[in-house]
């Protein structure tokens, strides 16, 4: 594996807040969202996004990008709820 793929691995996982692209099949496209669970057998998508509505989703790993504008206290806040 190259470095890029495994800094996307690591940064995509359980507890990541990701926004969601824009995408023909990807609701929510441009919001943002915290990963539940991730299930790589999924054939919808392996990334379960939770949003703060209760919604969830599951997207495919283009379909995601992980967010760095990120506050530790909002992603506390939001992580408070699930």
């Amino acid at each position: 594996m190259d470095l890029q793929r495994d800094n996307d691995l690591v940064l995509k996982s359980k507890g990541s807040r990701v926004r969601i692209r824009a995408s023909h099949r990807a609701p929510y496209a441009g919001q943002y969202g915290i990963i539940e669970s991730v299930d790589e057998g999924d054939s919808r998508g392996p990334y379960l996004v939770y949003f703060e509505d209760g919604i969830q989703f599951r997207y495919t790993a283009h379909e995601i990008e992980v967010s760095e504008a990120s506050s530790n206290k909002s992603l506390n806040h939001f992580l408070g709820k699930l």
